[in-house]
Parts: C-alpha cells; sequence; structure tokens
C-alpha cells in the first residue's frame, strides 16, 4: 500500500503474505512474492501469482520448503535478482551481461532438475519465471514454447487437476475449521488435529503440505481469535481457544504468552509466570518491549518474575 502511493518505490517483496489487488489493478512497481510451501497464506500468494499471469506482467515468485517465516536466503535471492534484472531493463543498473549469463546457466539447471525427477509444475514455474525475467534481454523463443509444451502434456494437466481438487478440499476445511472453533469440543479438536496431523506424514508430498498449512491455519486462527477475546474480556471463550491453540501448535511460545495474559486477566498471577517462563523456554526473548507495556507491570514486580 505505501508503494502504490510513492511512485519512487519501483520494488516491493511480499513474504508469507501478499498484496490487495483485484483481476484489473495494475501496480506500478515491480512485485516478488516469497512464500513457504506450508505457509498459511501460501494459497493468497499463488492467487497474487495467477492474477499477474493473466495480466501477463513480470514478476518474481520464489516458493521454498516451510511455513510462515522469514525465508532462507536462496529464495530470498530470487527476489533480488528479479529486482537487479528489473533494474537492469529500466537502465537503472549498467547491463552485466557476464551476470545475467550466470543467472540464465543456474534457471536451466533447474529446469532440467526438475524435468529430470519429473516435477512438470515446479519445471513449468521456472521455464515461466526465466522467460519472464531475460524477456527484452535475449530471445526467449525457446523458453515460451517450451511452455507451451509442457502445459499441454497429460502429465502437466493430471497434476494441475489433482492440485486444484487439493486445494478446493484445502479451502472448505479452512471455512469448516474456523466454525469449529466455536461449535467443537475439545475432544473433537484433539481427535482432528491428530488425524491431520497424522496426514503430514503423507507419501504424496501435495497431501503432506496441504495438511501442514491447514495445522498452521489453525494455529493462525485460534491465536487471533483468542487474542480477540482477551481483548473483549471474553474469558470463558478466550480459554477454549487458547486450548485449541496449544492442542495444535504446543512448540509455539506465542501459546503461553497468550495463557500469560489470560491469567493476569484472571489475576492468577502463578499461572501468569508458570506460563511466561515456559515462553521463554521455548525461545521467546522480547522481554524488553513486555516491560514497557503497563498492562504487563505485575509480571516485573519484585514479588513476581524474576527476569
Amino acid at each position: 500500500m505505501f508503494a502504490q502511493q510513492f511512485p519512487e518505490i519501483i520494488g516491493v517483496a511480499a513474504c508469507g503474505a501478499s498484496l490487495p489487488m483485484a483481476p484489473s489493478h495494475k501496480p506500478n512497481y515491480y512485485y516478488a512474492g516469497v512464500v513457504g510451501n506450508e505457509d498459511f497464506n501460501y494459497l493468497e500468494s499463488n492467487q497474487t501469482f495467477s492474477i499477474f499471469d493473466q495480466q501477463g506482467l513480470d514478476y518474481t515468485s520464489a516458493i521454498f520448503n516451510g511455513g510462515h517465516e522469514w525465508p532462507p536466503s536462496e529464495s530470498f535471492e530470487l527476489a533480488i535478482i528479479g529486482f537487479d534484472i528489473y533494474c537492469t531493463k529500466l537502465q537503472r543498473i549498467e547491463k552485466n551481461e557476464g551476470w545475467l549469463s550466470e543467472v540464465y546457466k543456474q534457471m536451466l539447471d533447474s529446469i532440467n532438475h526438475f524435468e529430470e525427477t519429473g516435477n512438470v509444475i515446479e519445471e513449468n514455474i521456472y521455464v515461466r519465471q526465466a522467460a519472464r525475467w531475460f524477456y527484452g534481454l535475449q530471445n526467449t523463443k525457446e523458453l515460451n514454447l517450451k511452455a507451451g509444451a509442457i502445459e499441454r502434456s497429460q502429465k502437466f494437466l493430471n497434476q494441475v487437476k489433482k492440485r486444484q481438487k487439493l486445494i478446493q478440499t484445502e479451502v472448505k476445511l479452512r471455512a469448516d475449521f474456523i466454525r469449529a472453533i466455536e461449535l467443537r469440543d475439545l475432544d473433537w479438536w484433539k481427535q482432528e488435529i491428530e488425524n491431520i496431523t497424522n496426514s503430514t506424514n503423507h507419501n504424496d508430498k501435495d497431501v503432506a503440505q496441504v495438511s501442514k498449512r491447514l495445522l498452521n491455519y489453525v494455529s493462525m486462527a485460534s491465536y487471533m481469535l483468542t487474542k480477540t477475546d482477551l481483548a473483549d474480556a471474553k474469558l470463558d471463550g478466550a480459554a477454549k481457544k487458547l486450548k485449541i491453540y496449544e492442542l495444535v501448535d504446543p512448540k509455539n511460545p506465542d501459546v503461553y504468552l497468550m495463557y500469560a495474559r489470560y491469567y493476569l486477566q484472571l489475576e492468577d498471577f502463578e499461572n501468569m509466570n508458570k506460563n511466561f517462563k515456559t515462553a521463554q523456554e521455548l525461545g521467546f526473548t522480547d522481554i524488553e518491549t513486555y516491560k514497557a507495556e503497563s498492562f504487563w507491570t505485575p509480571l516485573f514486580t519484585s514479588t513476581m518474575l524474576e527476569m
């Protein structure tokens, strides 16, 4: 949104999220989207890529193995390469033939790897990415022909159809889970989370990734709904949502920070301290931010938690 208001910004890298965008909207900046294939925002990021494809716009996509987290450097490097190639086309930086040749060679190596392993969807993503990057810099006819041949192949069509069916199931389950947070009891949730967790080890990689995204989605949804209930002092509702949050994401320090907030509102300082310490044990370190909030004053009094 900031870049849309200030034309001097010519590039945006979106990590683990997307931009609000209508199919007819054309951004006035170069877009690079970086997202994990287990991220609960994976579907919306891919929707943005689809809109760019439909409009024939230049952009960079980078999908890494992981959830809602900062990308590994090699994935983020693709965004930087996209920016540099875009700036080369705008003549904002000098054209570096040697560097461009090396990038092109790396893309061809990736394309060959996916072709050899039979992953036609990933192969096509890289072919289309190379074609977008190098359009206007060199002849991309062979890349476009290769992409067309892949997209007409039965193997590609079958894989796309299978993924689309899984996405439809994922979207439906998301809606079901939002309703279930309010309507289903904890016994139901224990069994459902166990079933989804088992599916994360499925032999089919696509099924496993959908299962991981669903777990991450329930974690995010239960976090947001718990936060809302606590802000509204709806402690009974918050207690149930916290239990679901803990069931689905037991190693997340934010779970226990939420518990600490919940017990503070109940004036149960013993359990407040206990859960805050658990959050620290799981990796929480941003204590200074909490010290700056008057809400947390009881946590840092001499009779409470020692830091």
